[in-house]
């Protein structure tokens, strides 16, 4: 018997066919634990466990043989040559697996719902790392750099997923320049799972064995560059070409380049899939788009007569209050002050409501800002498309919106952020959406620092900077649209002292850190707010302010703060019901000023971008077919987003109607009436236009394009 096997030990297969045996047994074991296949076959944990005990032991045991029959180096050599095969399904695999955050789900989406996917991938994969191979021949320096970049990718896609319920898009890389800014902006809400782990220790395994190995491509001079030619025009024409990533994904119900709701994309094609099908970036022209249509669109809510009343080319001040929203409103909080008093004293006294916003939470400012720059609602576009390193830093013309609107009026627009002038390279596309001049942190004189971990110029002095903006050349009427930092996140351990203002029965020692962070850092924003309205009070000339959040702080890991004290049911974004996504996105806005005398109202819901209108409406300024058609918008369809519809009536629903799994049943669209359905249909036409289409309405509203 033991001659026998040596014999087989001997054998010139069996170091080949062991080694195979051995890179298969694994994957039969993590088979073994997925329930679906386990029901099946009557194994996994909830049938016969020493299914999956005994073929792990079975490969130690071959390992231990292989060991035996040959040297280390050997069997490492004979690892190596399996791995170069089975590297791009072991890399994808964890990547997936680190994004999913489940074995099960990962195992699934492999095996049974998404093994077409599967296929095209690791040969996406593949070209990849036989081109790197080209141009390196070292398989472990090739393995080496898709692991890092690519993984590096998947955990931030889980950590952005986990601060604000977005997932990483391509267009994020633009601002790579920013990841620091980004990271420090979420630091205590990083994730550390045990995921990560297991797959970054498979890679550095499997990088490891073929170091080892010491393998390499071959060395034919004609036959690599024709290798790295196809492998690269296969990796480029799947990736860009849009109509073949449809054709490849014909699986799914709905067309990859046609799917807008961006969890359901990641869900239903995983982190790859996802990002693969976003790199299109760009979104095709609405049906029926014409230079004609958009004539007709404007023409058709062009009044007549302007407003009845008379317009005084007041000041207008745009103040977006970072991460305001208020946490008096949460349900059995115990308050010792108001950390929101003059906001709370504002809304009394002048015109207040709520602002639906489509940014998430935690971070976007940069969407609902546009948004209510422009009036421009992003999700007719694509959703997580950030027009700030797409469309508008490569336009040769103006984006119409506010800016533009109030210059066309003879005002200076200045655009005012207490942080740096290049995030989200502000700086480029302030100049091309109508702004004169644009004031970051670089710009401000000895800028006022605060006291907590993220070091924010505080809003107090923020607000003098705008005061400044005003006393300069005072004859000239002027349009400041103000970005404040001091409330960014993220509070855990924000300041090291604070007084213990708010409680809630349900909240731990963290939590209740965290809301009071909170409630600290709001409490400053509120008193700059304070400032701004005495000083406004107190100018001769006539000023308007509308002061609204931009979206909800993240408030701990999995927003628990709120959780706990039930805001909404649960931390999960991917799970919040209808109420929880209203709540969750949902910020306070008020106008007031010191020359209009007008009663106190509370005007309900505007989507972001309808505030413009609402603005333009309250000073009596100038109509025209862009901000009416605005108008009508709201009076039918007071809130659409891609988080939140709501009707005249006032009811609320999910934009997006999902089953259990997260799969996109239908739209909302479709059950609202006629005359919502044409004004949803008119304003992506014009969205579109203003930001992607040829811009008519430069021609009909602008003097200079």
């Amino acid at each position: 018997m033991i001659g026998k096997i040596k014999a087989l030990q001997q054998h010139k297969y069996f170091k080949p066919i062991m080694t195979v045996i051995l890179c298969l047994i694994p994957l039969a074991a993590l088979l073994c634990v997925n329930a679906e296949v386990a029901a099946k076959y009557s194994i996994g944990p909830d049938h016969n466990l020493w299914v999956p005990v005994l073929l792990m032991v079975a490969e130690l045991i071959g390992l231990v043989w292989l060991v035996y029959a040959t040297s280390l180096r050997e069997v490492a050599r004979g690892l190596s040559h399996a791995l170069v095969v089975l590297f791009p399904f072991i890399l994808y695999f964890c990547i997936e697996w680190l994004s999913f955050g489940d074995l099960s789900k990962t195992l699934k989406f492999f095996f049974v719902s998404h093994y077409y996917m599967m296929f095209f991938m690791v040969a996406l994969l593949t070209a990849v790392f036989w081109l790197m191979n080209v141009i390196w021949r070292r398989y472990w320096i090739s393995a080496a750099l898709m692991s890092v970049v690519t993984m590096i990718m998947s955990y931030i896609n889980v950590a952005k997923m986990g601060i604000n319920g977005e997932p990483f898009l391509p267009t994020d890389m633009a601002f790579a320049g920013n990841l620091g800014d980004l990271t420090g902006f979420a630091a205590g809400s990083l994730p550390f799972t045990k995921e990560l782990v297991m797959s970054s220790l498979t890679l550095i395994a499997v990088i490891v064995i073929l170091f080892i190995g010491q393998q390499k491509s071959f060395k034919n001079y004609w036959l690599r560059p024709v290798l790295g030619l196809l492998c690269a025009a296969f990796v480029g024409i799947t990736v860009v070409i849009p109509s073949v990533k449809d054709f490849i994904f014909l699986g799914d119900s709905i067309l990859m380049s046609r799917q807008y709701t961006q969890k359901v994309i990641y869900d239903n094609h995983g982190f790859m899939g996802g990002f693969l099908i976003n790199i299109e970036g760009y979104v095709a022209p609405p049906e029926g788009y014409n230079e004609k249509y958009i004539k007709d669109l404007i023409s058709s809510y062009t009044a007549d007569t302007d407003n009845d009343g008379e317009f005084e080319n007041p000041d207008v001040i745009v103040y977006l209050a970072e991460s305001m929203f208020d946490i008096t409103e949460v349900e059995g909080v115990n308050l010792t002050i108001d950390p929101l008093e003059n906001l709370h004293k504002i809304e009394k006294d002048y015109l207040s409501g709520t602002m639906m916003q489509a940014s998430g939470v935690g971070g976007g400012t940069v969407r609902s800002e546009f948004e209510v720059l422009t009036g421009i609602n992003l999700v007719d576009m694509k959703e997580g498309l950030i027009p700030y390193n797409t469309y508008v830093p490569k336009s040769t013309e103006q984006v119409y919106g506010l800016p533009n609107y109030f210059k066309e009026l003879g005002y200076k627009t200045v655009g005012v952020h207490s942080y740096k002038e290049g995030f989200y390279s502000r700086n480029t596309c302030y100049g091309k959406m109508g702004f004169d001049e644009f004031i970051g942190q670089e710009s401000m004189v000895d800028p006022v620092i605060g006291d907590n971990a993220r070091e924010f110029i505080v809003d107090s002095y923020f607000v003098e900077q705008i005061e400044a903006q005003l006393e300069e050349d005072p004859d000239k009427s002027k349009f400041i649209f103000a970005i404040s930092m001091e409330n960014h996140g993220g509070f855990t351990n924000k300041y090291e002292t604070y007084d213990e203002v708010i409680t809630h029965e349900n909240w731990d020692e963290k939590e209740t850190s965290i809301a009071n962070n909170y409630c600290k850092s709001a409490n400053f924003a509120d008193d700059a707010l304070g400032d701004l309205y005495e000083y406004v009070q107190k100018r001769e000339k006539p000023t308007v302010v509308l002061y609204f959040g931009d979206h909800l702080p993240t408030l701990n890991d999995r927003h628990t703060v709120l959780e706990s004290a039930g805001y909404i049911s649960t931390g999960w974004s991917s799970n919040w019901t209808t109420e929880d996504q209203y709540n969750m996105y949902r910020t306070p806005f008020v106008i007031f000023s010191n020359y209009l005398d007008k009663e106190p109202e509370t005007v309900g819901h505007y989507s972001s971008y309808m505030l413009p209108s609402l603005l333009l409406d309250y000073i009596d300024a100038p109509s025209n077919g862009y901000w009416n058609l605005i108008s009508a918008f709201h009076e039918t369809v007071p809130t659409y987003n891609r988080f939140i519809t709501m009707d005249a009536a006032g009811e609320v629903y999910s934009t997006q109607k999902t089953d259990a799994n997260g799969e996109v049943l239908s739209s909302i669209i479709g059950e609202l009436d006629a005359k919502a359905q044409e004004l949803i249909h008119a304003h992506t036409m014009l969205s579109y236009d203003a930001l992607a289409g040829k811009r008519y309405i430069n021609d009909l509203l602008m003097e200079t394009k």
